[in-house]
């Protein structure tokens, strides 16, 4: 990967004069931003080693599960507290890795802290599917769909929920209105 011109000017600034924790993890985003990876990694974990943050720790968790670490990534995230998306994201690594307990906890305890965390409620729902338990699927997102949650991918899931526990015309008429696939 190479930065274009004016971003490996910054990069290079920034890390000729990263000085501070702060100045790592600055140079951290930079080199994430920019599609550099490993050097993120490396810039977090000098970071922390000059004074341990949570939001350095989270950036580096992301870090590592944009490399496919999961379990690296849920080691980094999960002393973190007060700060929902290191919650739902590890439901989320925890399903990629067919954790579907896990998952399931870390959903619920999200959404436990907030009830409207949409992220939270989507990763729930598709550890529902995953365990082929549609017919909680389908309640949880009827729920959100009621309170206003109207995105394509909910209907989505809510089609494949239906089609799940055999309900094909639902399924059909959701399916018909809605992109496949998880939203990019």
């Amino acid at each position: 990967t190479q930065a274009d011109p004016e971003a490996a000017v910054i990069i290079q600034s920034k890390r000729k004069n990263a000085t501070s924790s702060e100045d790592w993890r600055t140079l951290g985003m930079y080199y994430q931003a920019h599609g550099f990876g490993d050097a993120a990694i490396q810039a977090y974990e000098y970071a922390n080693v000059l004074g341990s943050n949570s939001k350095t720790s989270y950036l580096l968790g992301v870090a590592y599960a944009t490399r496919g670490e999961y379990d690296r990534a849920i080691q980094e995230v999960a002393p973190i507290r007060g700060y929902s998306p290191s919650v739902w994201k590890q439901g989320y690594w925890n399903l990629d890795l067919g954790r579907f307990t896990e998952a399931e906890t870390k959903f619920l305890q999200s959404i436990a802290d907030d009830s409207t965390n949409v992220a939270a409620i989507v990763g729930l729902a598709r550890t529902y599917l995953s365990q082929e338990r549609p017919s909680e699927a389908i309640e949880l997102l009827k729920d959100l769909l009621d309170r206003g949650g109207t995105h394509p991918y909910v209907l989505y899931l809510l089609g494949t929920a239906n089609q799940q526990a055999g309900h094909a015309e639902i399924a059909r008429e959701l399916l018909a209105v809605t992109k496949s696939g998880q939203p990019k």
